[in-house]
């Protein structure tokens, strides 16, 4: 069901040096294999229009696409799927208006993964695992016990975010994480192709065998 995800690239407004579109190409160009589309426009049009976008650059090279949090603006482009957070749409409702696509769901333990799994979840994502200014809610670093918490429950693909590096990537990867998320070390970076070929790379010859 997901698209052989290694590195999971999710776009930035504030954090970007160019625009989400452009981060999206050199996102693909560096080998990402999905593309989560974080905006925080309040504009509900020019968010679908944005959105339109992805969708068609996305589809044109294979990438599987996932609108963060808005259930509706994901299916009104058909989108692969949608990202859920704690104040987004319960995963079980998600799961009744987007019955065949891919739903994620962000977990701080072992109990909402579990929970997130019984709701209809696709893949979980872990986090925060280190501390991180990317998001202001997301609270201090956990650890990658979290990650392996969770992997102690479920097969379940399980990516993790929260100030994750290359330096501290394999500590993640050890704990049996699938994929991993670097918003600041992609977006914020002057080359976006060669930051997302650097993690796509580790992660794919880090990863342990299941």
């Amino acid at each position: 069901m997901l698209n052989d995800w290694a590195f999971y690239f999710i776009t930035d407004d504030k954090l970007t040096k160019k625009d989400p579109i452009q981060d999206t190409l050199a996102a693909i160009k560096g080998g990402a294999k999905v593309v989560q589309f974080r905006s925080k426009l309040s504009d509900g049009t020019v968010l679908y229009e944005k959105a339109m976008q992805m969708r068609t650059i996305t589809k044109e090279a294979g990438v599987d696409l996932i609108i963060n949090d808005r259930v509706d603006i994901a299916l009104a482009v058909n989108a692969d799927g949608v990202h859920l957070g704690p104040e987004d749409l319960p995963c079980s409702v998600a799961r009744l208006l987007f019955p065949d696509g891919i739903i994620g769901v962000s977990v701080g333990s072992a109990e909402e993964a579990q929970q997130a799994i019984y709701d209809g979840a696709s893949y979980l994502a872990a986090g925060a695992i280190y501390d991180t200014t990317t998001k202001a809610d997301a609270g201090a670093g956990v650890g990658p016990g979290l990650v392996e918490e969770i992997r102690s429950i479920t097969d379940m693909h399980l990516t993790t975010i929260g100030g994750i590096t290359l330096n501290n990537l394999p500590n993640v990867l050890a704990a049996g994480a699938d994929s991993a998320c670097a918003i600041s070390a992609t977006v914020a970076a002057d080359d976006v192709t060669a930051a997302v070929k650097d993690f796509e790379e580790a992660i794919r010859s880090g990863r342990r065998v299941k």
